[in-house]
């Protein structure tokens, strides 16, 4: 063994500290000891032979995963009765999912656009979310086929997953990449993707994608693996583009310089083969790019979230950048978030503590993020020997360094879905850890497939904890208020206006003022409280509507609207 047992904790200690549910310690420990029971290790030996006859062929692989990954999402949605947008990146991501789904790439700025200025929303030139247009269209997909913006996570889970298996395929043997494709689908952070409208699931998918192409395009170019590893890196651009970036340049680089390396008529034919339809792959999406960019901002080259930032924030990207002038906000939960709350993340780590700090909880969210469930950090006791033995792995490796010292100087803390193009690298590495740990002799050979065998138990009752944990959020969260109003006031005959005013004591991180693409045609409209002016235009500008004032503080209250 690389490392000593006794340290296996300590390599999990992330995970194991996050839980404090007896009963899930009590599920967690029966799944361990029913993996190391006789029993257990009948049931894993049945389901080794079944693995290897699916893994035979790598299509009916992908399939099974997909579906079974699908099959999760839905019903874990269906336990939280639709999961309902919470966080400003939902809203505006579902805004542009409403307005691609109706045929537009932007909307026309409103004449009241005033009252419906919001977080992560332009108003200016059109009204658009700020976001790239990768989620969007995903969410869109969903409404268009299904009628649930949902659907579209769900879908974009399962493709990762099935993605992640394809990957696979080029670095462990048929059966381990199965296995770590069914891992993927129970994961807890890609199943919190699947049950949100952030977009975890598309970059990921990307990722192992491009990763995957990669591989295969070592071992010889061929137009078809070209084109994925094009169409990844496209997808990372509309996606995740910053962390998309960290991530590709490495394997970028590498598969140039072995094309520099190779011999002259290798070198040839690598460049008809990978770099032109790479090239022209790129060409397209960069126009395409363009076109989206000049609809929603007016130039080409100036995208949709860079306008936005020029707008609203005055926070740098990165620590080592200066703070950009104040700006006067017409809002004052703008004033909160953009002048005050965004730029303390960026004054605590003007000094060097602060900044240690800052950084050593963003390496630590990403390992917590592909290290749950507990025990599965103790896999990394294989990883130097995984790395001595095979050069991809430590390619792969390399990535992942790469992107974590990228994240480092970021202002921002770390969430979730800003890592999913790393979860293609990290489950190279695990799944890599799992097959040595496996399969290769030792005299400590049945404690190490015990090991296995018990992280794999783990992952399932992860999974169906972090399920348990969306509902608890679901059912407790901000939102559930504002899903009662909308279903209150769906059922009230015609049309309404929703006039909100923010009390001391509002959540500045709970935001109410978000409306569909079409606004005027919206059965509820949400405005923001100004002046008694502006709101009397706004009032007498939907003078059809029944109008309510919500009040939002540390209490709720939807009253008619005085006068009205």
């Amino acid at each position: 063994m690389p490392m000593p047992i006794p340290i296996l904790p300590l390599l999990s200690l992330a995970g194991w500290l996050r839980v404090a549910d007896p009963t899930y310690w009590a599920t967690l420990l029966l799944a361990v000891a029913l993996a190391a029971s006789p029993l257990g290790v009948f049931l894993f030996h049945r389901a080794a032979l079944l693995l290897d006859r699916i893994a035979q062929d790598q299509a009916r692989s992908l399939i099974a995963v997909g579906l079974i990954s699908l099959a999760i999402c839905i019903t874990t949605s269906l336990a939280l009765d639709i999961p309902a947008p919470r966080l400003h990146d939902e809203f505006s991501q579902l805004l542009a999912a409403d307005t691609y789904a109706h045929g537009r790439l932007a909307n026309p700025v409103h004449p009241m656009a005033t009252h419906f200025e919001t977080i992560h929303v332009l108003q200016q030139h059109s009204y658009a979310s700020k976001f790239p247009p990768g989620q969007g269209l995903v969410l869109a997909f969903g409404m268009v086929t299904v009628g649930l913006p949902i659907a579209g996570a769900w879908l974009a889970v399962a493709a990762a997953c099935a993605s992640l298996c394809w990957m696979l395929y080029a670095y462990v043997p048929a059966r381990w990449a199965l296995v770590g494709g069914l891992v993927a689908a129970c994961q807890p952070q890609i199943l919190t993707w699947g049950q949100c409208y952030l977009g975890g699931g598309l970059p990921l998918a990307a990722g192992a994608i491009v990763l995957g192409s990669a591989r295969r395009l070592v071992d010889g170019p061929r137009l078809s693996h070209a084109f994925l590893f094009g169409l990844g890196l496209a997808i990372l651009a509309n996606s995740r583009p910053y962390e998309g970036a960290l991530f590709s340049l490495p394997i970028a680089i590498g598969l140039v310089i072995g094309i520099i390396r190779a011999d002259r008529p290798t070198r040839r034919a690598a460049c008809v083969r990978l770099l032109l339809p790479c090239l022209v792959m790129l060409a397209i999406v960069l126009l395409a790019m363009g076109y989206y960019n000049r609809r929603v901002t007016g130039s080409a080259l100036l995208s949709p979230y860079v306008l936005h930032e020029s707008l609203y924030n005055r926070t740098p990207h990165f620590v080592f950048q200066s703070l950009r002038l104040p700006i006067v906000y017409q809002q004052k939960e703008r004033a909160e978030l953009h002048g005050r709350w965004e730029p303390s993340h960026w004054l605590r780590q003007r000094s060097f503590m602060g900044f240690a700090s800052a950084a050593s909880e963003r390496l630590g969210v990403l390992l917590a993020t592909w290290l749950d469930p507990p025990l599965l950090g103790a896999l990394l006791v294989a990883l130097p020997a995984v790395l001595r033995r095979s050069r991809p792995s430590r390619h792969v490796a390399l990535v992942l360094l790469v992107l974590a010292a990228g994240l480092i100087p970021l202002t921002w803390p770390l969430k979730g879905h800003y890592l999913a193009p790393s979860g293609a690298a990290a489950f190279v590495l695990l799944v890599a850890c799992m097959h040595h740990l496996h399969t290769v002799p030792s005299r400590r050979l049945w404690l190490r497939k015990a090991l296995v065998r018990s992280v794999l138990a783990a992952t399932v009752v992860a999974a169906y904890h972090q399920a348990t944990v969306l509902y608890a959020n679901e059912i407790n969260g901000w939102q559930t208020f504002r899903v009662k109003i909308v279903r209150m006031l769906t059922k009230e005959p015609g049309q309404h206006l929703v006039i909100v005013r923010y009390l001391p004591g509002h959540d500045v991180h709970q935001e109410w003022v978000y409306n569909a693409a079409d606004i005027d045609r919206s059965r509820i409209v949400w405005a923001r409280r100004t002046d008694p002016a502006q709101d009397g235009e706004l009032l007498d500008y939907y003078r059809g509507r029944l109008a309510w004032l919500l009040e939002v503080g540390q209490t709720i209250r939807l009253t008619a609207y005085p006068g009205r």
